[in-house]
């Protein structure tokens, strides 16, 4: 954000020259050409690293910017704190700048009710642009305080959006930001925003970081830590609480006392050197997904517990709790990753009713998760089920399968775990369960393994997003 960098100050330029030529045109698809178009400079501008994020500064800065620009760069900042994929910047980006160009066009003043609210102007003027669909679904969904939007609808981008408009709003830009920071805590009805304005006011996290969001393998520590002895493995788990969270739940189970375990010395003593490994993958592998900071975590969390839940049930696999969870997070990774669950709620309703954040379609449109997968059940010695995982993804896919037990566990655990979360087809489970029946010794009817499953796994359905 440097006053002398040439990028930063061509995409200044082209800011002021889009706000000028928005003054005279009467072409709605002017404001998106140019949304995009400051979108791509701004993002070509490189900015510091998350960690290195010190906010005090920054807003200090943001404040000292043209009113125009401060909208965009409190984006920016959200997205950095929150390690966002590009993709998802770029669109919140050019959502951001059409709703500030917006209201520059002349028919912006024909619609007096919506001047307030500059995203809905925007998404007022700009509906009839098939191009500009996702950008007017964000813009669509701001402000849910006000519109009485329940928080399961609640749409992350758009949640920033109306943030950002919040804060830089005409009659409080005259105010430091951090006092506007102040007055939006005192004055919010939200949680949501409560959470964003408290993350704007936190220092930078200290601790390990993924150093690529596309590879939970880059920083691991798993290998070395597998032969480490209890002082380096208390260390290692004690400097972070989401590493810690795994190993001090696991213990609490085991405790034969009953009582919860906070210890991790003694947690590692409960859990013994022969489920270490696989405690300790967990552990890792749970903390890294949980650095992507996607907002549906909660509900992902739930449902990769409730398909780990699933596997342990078979009697056939004899598979330890840490086990099946390192199993089941390896194979659910991919929803981690799924840029679509950025863009809308924990439940969303469509033609067909009320559909959830679950989205299985990175498994069957993504040709290099194949690879990824493979890489993950390698590294957490879970060698024997790079096959099963392989022969489940080409079911997802379509194709026929061999029936190993291996494979159908996986296939049902999947289909159970998607029939309790998602509107998923009960006769693809019944199909699974009669294949699987037999050979996993199952129980009678499909009915009562979903019972089991249900009372094994405490699972529910989280309906506020994790910000």
């Amino acid at each position: 954000m440097a006053a002398n960098n040439p990028a930063w100050l061509r995409y200044q330029h082209l800011l002021q020259q889009g706000v000028e030529q928005l003054n005279s045109v009467t072409d709605m698809s002017s404001v998106l050409t140019i949304s995009r178009q400051l979108a791509a400079q701004r993002l070509a501008i490189a900015d510091t690293q998350a960690a290195d994020i010190d906010t005090t500064d920054l807003l200090q800065q943001i404040a000292a910017l043209p009113e125009a620009a401060q909208p965009a760069e409190l984006l920016l900042l959200f997205c950095q704190l929150y390690r966002w994929p590009a993709k998802v910047r770029q669109l919140l980006l050019v959502a951001g700048f059409c709703s500030a160009l917006a209201k520059q066009l002349p028919q912006a003043a024909e619609h007096a009710k919506l001047q307030p609210y500059p995203a809905l102007l925007a998404a007022k003027l700009l509906h009839k642009l098939p191009q500009a669909a996702a950008v007017t679904t964000l813009l669509n969904n701001c402000y849910p305080t006000e519109r009485n939007i329940a928080p399961w609808q609640q749409n992350p981008l758009s949640l920033l959006l109306t943030q950002c408009e919040y804060l830089c709003r005409d009659t409080e830009s005259t105010q430091p930001i951090r006092q506007r920071i102040g007055l939006r805590i005192a004055l919010s009805k939200s949680e949501y925003e409560l959470q964003l304005l408290q993350r704007l006011l936190q220092p930078p996290r200290p601790g390990i970081e993924l150093s690529d969001n596309n590879d939970l393998l880059s920083q691991s520590q798993f290998t070395r830590l597998c032969d480490a002895d209890t002082k380096q493995l208390v260390l290692y788990l004690g400097q972070s609480a989401m590493l810690a969270a795994p190993v001090l739940a696991l213990a609490t189970e085991l405790n034969r006392q009953q009582q919860p375990v906070t210890d991790l010395r003694l947690a590692l003593n409960l859990i013994g050197r022969q489920q270490l490994p696989y405690m300790l993958a967990e552990a890792e592998l749970l903390a890294n997904l949980q650095q992507l900071q996607q907002p549906a975590q909660a509900l992902l969390h739930q449902f990769s517990f409730c398909m780990a839940q699933a596997l342990r049930l078979l009697p056939t696999l004899q598979l330890s709790l840490p086990q099946s969870r390192t199993l089941a997070l390896c194979l659910c990774s991919e929803l981690w990753r799924n840029e679509t669950a950025y863009t809308s709620g924990l439940l969303k309703r469509t033609t067909q009713g009320w559909h959830s954040a679950i989205d299985n379609r990175c498994y069957t449109q993504d040709d290099a998760c194949a690879g990824r997968l493979t890489a993950l059940l390698q590294h957490y010695r879970l060698q024997q089920w790079i096959k099963p995982a392989q022969h489940w993804l080409q079911s997802l896919r379509g194709n026929a399968v061999p029936g190993d037990n291996n494979t159908l566990a996986l296939l049902l655990a999947w289909h159970s775990s998607l029939v309790l979360f998602t509107p998923h087809s009960t006769q693809t489970l019944q199909r699974m369960f009669s294949l699987a029946q037999r050979p996993l010794l199952l129980p009678a009817d499909s009915d009562t393994w979903l019972q089991q499953l249900l009372a094994g796994s405490n699972c529910y359905y989280p309906l506020e997003l994790t910000l």
